[in-house]
């Protein structure tokens, strides 16, 4: 998708073709029906003065052809169409902070839009008007909730007995904190698996070693339960290409040779540079996917080289022996970055959580579910967090599931939640990522209906179905207003603030008192069917998303039941090209 640049208006286009002129013998009709310029025709409808790509532009220049909303064919000089990319590609994510928005201008800019162009909307012949003021509601919060690191520690921001009681101000910290301190530290004290840390070899000839030396220090200062001794293992990015199944194929071969045990593995690849758009994801899909099916199964997560090639610079050892250190206006990024990975491309992956809730959640059992690209995710969440299962399989449908399908994988789940509890189930609450269709409730409850006859599930207990919509058709936004003598002052609302109309529900998971530029975007959490009160499906949903596994000192906008779908998703549904891993690369040779 291309943005189109006309005047001061912006216009999203499909490009169809490249016109055969350029933007000098291109003519188009004018208002009066006269044949004019392309160029001329933006000018004169462009409020002036007019942009600085309009007045340079090219009259030489290529000009592309996109069709309009009654599909016609419509002209743009190519100068003054922009690609664009989602805020999480790779390729503008430095950049997106430019474009995130304070409460404040949020808050005016909406007023603004509103004034402009919504005071009057016809619907059907008549004139619909919206009101002059934003709605007001009671400040309904939820509090945050108790965790539980290691060491019996507990943090509360609620006053509670024999806990480390914080004000709300300070949570965030303080959950750091305890994270770091050797006598709390992580919930979760079992030893570390066999690890593999694989690396480009011009890496390992230049940078490696002090990088390996300081993840190791991270993950044995976060983990000091048994020690963290990876084996480095090196593939050769230098004598190869450096498409996507080039590097992808040298990475198998390096593991294949060298890692001669199952465990997991940390690897580094490039960004790619040639080839198709969006390479470096199936090169990182491709990995993700392809070392699970090696004979010594590797369960891997990937980091970037870019970081690393940033941060490192070549100095002199004082006597004249080369050597990599960090450049030292970048040194603290860059631990803060490893210390990042240790924790979620390290020791989450080893499936240690960092700390869990205190108290039980309304639900005894909770579970996300979602479909992407043929692929369902499941993640299982009870005990508080202490237990958690994940499970990924195919469908044969890219957005939803068979009722036989659900029907299953739900009997599985919970079986084995029932065999390793010794004890039957309470309500069961399904965190459905986006649309709950028919099919998918219907094997939900015929499972259930099998469970509690073969007292899998007590008596008493309830099965209860919400979605959790990440974008909304109908989005919300709070602001917190306060008025004093001198005016207002807007800013983002407290982090459990909710408001549920209906079967409806709005929660805020960002907020104050965590520090995160840009406003707080509700979470939409609709209310499907079942018997437990939607509150309380609420409630869970925002304990869960305290749960900031990645991020001890900031907020998760999801719970994390649908933010560890979307990471075994991550890793199991994102596409790459199989044929072109196996037989050659993008530009046709095969492989040898």
């Amino acid at each position: 998708m291309r943005i189109y640049r006309m005047g001061h208006e912006w216009f999203d286009i499909g490009l169809f073709a490249l016109h055969d002129l350029n933007v000098s013998e291109v003519l188009v009709p004018n208002a009066d029906g006269q044949m004019v310029g392309l160029a001329e025709f933006i000018e004169n409808r462009s409020r002036k003065p007019i942009p600085p790509e309009l007045a340079r532009l090219d009259p030489a220049g290529q000009v592309v052809v996109y069709l309009n909303t009654r599909g016609e064919e419509r002209s743009a000089p190519a100068g003054l169409c922009f690609l664009t990319h989602d805020t999480e590609s790779r390729e503008v994510r430095a950049s997106h902070r430019e474009t995130i928005m304070p409460p404040e201008i949020r808050r005016a800019k909406i007023a603004e839009i509103c004034r402009k162009h919504l005071a009057e909307i016809l619907v059907g012949g008549r004139k619909l008007r919206l009101g002059d003021r934003p709605v007001e509601i009671e400040r309904k919060i939820y509090a945050l909730p108790d965790l539980s690191f290691g060491g019996g520690k507990t943090l509360s921001a609620r006053g509670t007995p024999g806990a480390r009681n914080v004000a709300p101000a300070g949570f965030a910290e303080a959950r750091r904190e305890l994270l770091l301190d050797p006598k709390a530290g992580f919930q979760v004290k079992t030893p570390l698996d066999r690890h593999y840390i694989v690396l480009p070899k011009m890496v390992v000839d230049s940078w490696g070693s002090p990088f390996v030396h300081m993840l190791k220090r991270e993950v044995t200062g976060l983990y000091p339960h048994g020690s963290f001794e990876p084996d480095v293992v090196s593939y050769d990015d230098v004598g190869v290409g450096h498409t996507f199944p080039q590097q992808a194929n040298a990475i198998l071969e390096a593991v294949r040779s060298s890692c001669r045990r199952a465990g997991f593995a940390t690897v580094m690849i490039h960004d790619i540079v040639k080839g198709k758009p969006r390479s470096h994801d199936q090169l990182e899909a491709a990995i993700l996917r392809e070392l699970p099916k090696l004979e010594h199964s590797i369960r891997a997560t990937v980091i970037h080289s870019s970081k690393g090639r940033e941060c490192y610079e070549q100095r002199d050892d004082g006597r004249g022996n080369p050597v990599y250190r960090l450049n030292d206006r970048k040194a603290g990024v860059f631990r803060s970055y490893v210390r990042n990975v240790a924790i979620s491309k390290v020791l989450l992956a080893h499936e240690k959580w960092p700390f869990v809730l205190s108290q039980p959640l309304h639900a005894d059992v909770v579970i996300g579910i979602d479909v992407k690209r043929n692929t369902a995710g499941y993640t299982v969440v009870s005990n508080s967090g202490r237990t958690i299962r994940f499970r990924s399989e195919s469908s044969r449908q890219s957005e939803k599931l068979l009722a036989s399908q659900i029907r299953t994988q739900l009997d599985t789940l919970l079986r084995e939640e029932f065999e390793d509890g010794g004890r039957s189930l309470g309500d069961i609450v399904i965190h459905r990522d986006g649309r709950s269709f028919p099919e998918e409730r219907a094997g939900a409850r015929e499972a259930f209906r099998t469970l509690l006859a073969d007292g899998v599930l007590k008596s008493d207990a309830t099965l209860t179905i919400v979605e959790i919509h990440k974008t909304s058709p109908s989005p919300l936004r709070f602001f917190d207003v306060r008025r004093d003598g001198c005016g207002s002052r807007v800013s983002n609302p407290n982090v459990g603030l909710h408001y549920v109309s209906g079967n409806d529900g709005y929660l805020a998971t960002t907020g104050w008192p965590f520090r995160r530029p840009g406003t707080s975007k509700p979470l939409h959490v609709r209310f499907v069917e079942g018997e437990m009160e939607f509150e309380r499906c609420l409630e869970d949903v925002f304990r869960l998303s305290t749960l900031t596994w990645t991020r001890p000192e900031d907020c998760l906008r999801l719970p994390i039941t649908i933010k560890l779908t979307d990471r075994v998703l991550g890793e199991d549904a994102t596409e790459y090209d199989e044929d072109e891993l196996r037989f050659g690369d993008e530009h046709g040779r095969e492989r040898a």
